[in-house]
């Protein structure tokens, strides 16, 4: 099965963004799996979800690669996937490197993923930061069901943001 990591788009505003003059909207990452494989013809159907914005709390069921439509009126709080869920597949030793970096939710539900599925040899990016026109990524390796590695490394380049 493929995968993919795309965000989806909250009515919410972040407080360091609400005095702008064009607010940026909040973008919630998500992990997504397609029903069936992508062709040359298509670009194949996402497995629907429910995510919840961790900024406003509201409900969106992802219904396509960085689409999604609020949910309301129904609770759905059963619905959601939490973290302590997706532990039961995790090792141990993963799961304390994935808590130490405050890992949010969608990667959580990846690195659950490869667990379920034996997708060994998977890189999971597990952090992020941009400075000074450099990325510095650290990188979980999962080599097999009992062999990982985290590395990191900078990417540099000639833009801004």
């Amino acid at each position: 099965m493929k995968t993919i990591k795309h965000t989806i788009q909250c009515h919410c505003v972040l407080p360091q963004f609400r005095k702008m003059e064009d607010p940026v909207f909040h973008k919630i990452p998500v992990f997504s799996i397609f029903e069936d494989e992508p062709t040359d013809n298509s670009d194949g159907n996402l497995k629907e979800k429910i995510v919840q914005c961790e900024n406003c709390g509201v409900v969106h069921r992802v219904i396509d690669v960085c689409k999604s439509e609020i949910v309301t009126g129904t609770d759905f709080a059963d619905s959601i996937i939490r973290i302590s869920e997706l532990q039961s597949m995790i090792p141990k030793t993963v799961i304390e490197v994935l808590k130490k970096n405050n890992c949010h939710i969608s990667i959580w539900e990846e690195v659950s993923y490869i667990y379920e599925n034996d997708v060994w040899g998977s890189a999971v990016v597990i952090s992020r930061d941009t400075k000074e026109k450099q990325i510095f990524y650290k990188i979980l390796n999962i080599k097999d069901k009992d062999r990982f590695k985290v590395s990191s490394e900078v990417v540099s380049y000639g833009f801004d943001f």
